[in-house]
Formats: C-alpha cells, sequence, structure tokens
C-alpha cells in the first residue's frame, strides 16, 4: 500500500524542462506508472456524438469507446458525448457553458473530475441539466482537466460546435 502517491513518482531527466502527464494505473496486483510529454490540444470546434450505452464513472485505462467515439469527429477537434438527449463530456475532460456571464456544468458528466469538482467546490461554476437542443442557448464552451484548468481564453464560441 502506499501512503503518498509521491513517493512512486520519479520523474527522469528525460523531462527535466517540459510539460509532462503521468499516468498511474493500478489493479490487485500493481501499480504502473507512465509519464508521457505533454502537449496541450487547441480545440477550436466539437462535433456532437451520441452513445447511450457508454459508461465512464472511473478513469479506466481502456479507451477504446472513448477513441471510436472520437474518430467520428470528422473536421471538428473534438467531440461533445451525448448520452440519452444530455451533454456529458468531451473525449479527455470535463464541458463548461456559458450562458449569461455564468458558467455551467452538466450534471450528467461521464466522470466526475479532479477539476471540475474544485470549480464546484470554490463556486465557479454551477451544475445544471444541457439537454442536447438547448446547447444554442449557451455563448461559450470550455474543456477542462487536470491539466486544463479554467481560462476564458480557451473558451470557443458555440457557434463553432455545429
Amino acid at each position: 500500500m502506499i501512503d503518498d502517491v509521491a513517493d512512486i513518482i520519479h520523474i527522469d531527466d528525460d523531462f527535466k524542462d517540459n510539460l509532462i502527464r503521468c499516468r498511474i494505473t493500478y489493479d490487485k496486483h500493481g501499480i504502473k506508472v507512465q509519464y508521457f510529454d505533454y502537449i496541450p490540444k487547441n480545440i477550436q470546434s466539437f462535433k456532437l456524438i451520441e452513445c447511450n450505452y457508454i459508461d465512464y464513472t472511473y478513469k479506466y485505462d481502456d479507451r477504446n469507446l472513448l477513441n471510436d467515439l472520437l474518430s467520428q469527429k470528422g473536421d471538428c477537434d473534438e467531440i461533445i458525448i451525448i448520452k440519452n438527449g444530455l451533454v456529458t463530456d468531451c473525449s479527455i475532460g470535463n464541458l463548461l457553458f456559458l450562458k449569461d456571464d455564468i458558467w455551467y456544468t452538466p450534471n450528467t458528466p461521464l466522470l466526475k473530475g479532479v477539476q471540475r469538482a474544485y470549480l464546484l467546490d470554490v463556486g465557479k461554476i454551477h451544475l445544471t441539466a444541457i439537454h442536447k437542443n438547448d446547447i444554442c442557448q449557451y455563448k461559450k464552451v470550455m474543456m477542462i482537466n487536470a491539466l486544463n484548468a479554467f481560462d476564458e481564453n480557451r473558451a470557443v464560441s458555440i457557434k463553432c460546435i455545429f
């Protein structure tokens, strides 16, 4: 058992001056730590993709379904996953939507991410149900995750989605 995750993270000199992503996976047999160069995605457009059977309650190592959905994005940069008519997340993070100068996040996320939880805790964003037909009521959309904090400069105009 590990008391402090910092005890298992040892960054190699190859990553010394780079922005890196650390992936820790585990099961009953052990823990695996991997490091990757992190290159932020420049998301300027989204495509709506419907999938009513997706379940990503926990951050699984198996991303095959997410990758299959992402492969349907066409000329867009990223997808917005719709489940049972409601907005959930994109393939790499949670989503925020701007309406009347207030940021909202869907109350139907696939994964309750740490950045999303933090922003809810400090009152910067608010929960709401967002039906796919209501997306046009919002002005902007922004992807957030552990490596992409809230930054209005990354928000994309909703007109870019369709």
